[in-house]
């Protein structure tokens, strides 16, 4: 479930032909997009759930490679592990039938789940071997790592038992901005947006980026509805906000430990983290605002 075109970078600071290094990333773009598309819309509710625990359990397992040089003995191996447990739990949740009576009860019965998995993965790391100078960044690490990785899972769950077309909707508005990020602030690009985190993304290339997103989710209205729904529209939006923030949040990891791409997994593109760094961040808060805002497009939500 991968991005077609590379969030808005500059050309390969390692001395490849930027040209050919561009073709890499439209080619395996080429591939994964339709696989990523044939995934939600042809196999079972209980695949794409085990695709996304594949891709974002992979993504978090280079996140775990990334940050260990922070915490070398922290058992930082719990944040993948620990993020499947809290998507499969969900599901198995959802499976047994179990309907909160309110939706205070719903989030209050979320809440304690959550809580208490975050607490047990937490002690993983202060009753580990680990060094008390790292216990407590490595808990820190996971804290943060475990819903960094697990909400995504559950969000593409979510969407795709509501209706696929929502997670294709949320995966090509993510594509689409990201491709016009990258091509148009490639360009025209002139005002740096975050210098020390990510010296080649500009404020011009950001808002082409939203700007493709957002015409993404009419072209997905005028389809799928007939009319343009401008609640949608702002949910994308917010989504599009979001998946740029996940953008810098990764650079920011990346650059705090002196690594230019997570893995070298996808050709042109690096790894899954940075290749689904955008939509960490996106999918949480798409489904969060058509929860608050469009319940008759995510009924199943409690």
């Amino acid at each position: 479930m991968t991005a077609p075109v590379a969030p808005e970078s500059a050309a390969a600071s390692d001395g490849r032909n930027p040209m050919s290094q561009r073709m890499q990333r439209v080619l395996t773009g080429a591939v994964a997009a339709p696989i990523a598309l044939a995934v939600v819309f042809f196999l079972p509710d209980v695949l794409v759930l085990a695709a996304a625990i594949a891709v974002f359990g992979g993504a978090a397992i280079e996140y775990v490679h990334l940050v260990r040089r922070w915490a070398p003995s922290a058992p930082l191996f719990v944040v993948p592990v620990a993020a499947a447990v809290m998507a499969v739990g969900f599901y198995l949740l959802l499976e047994s039938g179990f309907t909160a009576s309110t939706p205070i009860a719903a989030a209050v019965s979320a809440i304690a789940g959550f809580g208490a998995l975050l607490a047990l993965a937490g002690l993983s790391a202060l009753f580990s071997a680990a060094r008390m100078s790292e216990a407590m960044i490595g808990a820190g690490l996971i804290h943060f790592g475990v819903p960094y990785f697990g909400l995504p899972m559950i969000c593409f769950y979510l969407l795709e038992i509501s209706d696929p077309w929502l997670l294709a909707l949320l995966l090509v508005a993510i594509w689409v901005g990201d491709s016009f990020a990258y091509f148009f602030g490639s360009r025209f690009g002139r005002t740096k947006m975050a210098s020390v985190i990510s010296p080649n993304k500009t404020w011009e290339g950001s808002a082409a980026g939203f700007a493709g997103s957002l015409l993404t989710a009419v072209v997905w209205c005028l389809v799928r509805q007939g009319s343009i729904s401008l609640t949608l529209v702002g949910v994308v939006g917010a989504a599009a906000i979001a998946g740029q923030v996940g953008d810098l949040l990764e650079s920011m990891i990346k650059r705090g430990v002196g690594i230019k791409d997570s893995s070298n997994l996808l050709p042109g593109h690096g790894g899954l983290f940075d290749r689904m760094d955008a939509v960490l961040l996106a999918a949480p808060v798409f489904v969060l605002g058509l929860w608050l805002f469009d319940t008759e497009l995510l009924a199943l939500l409690p």
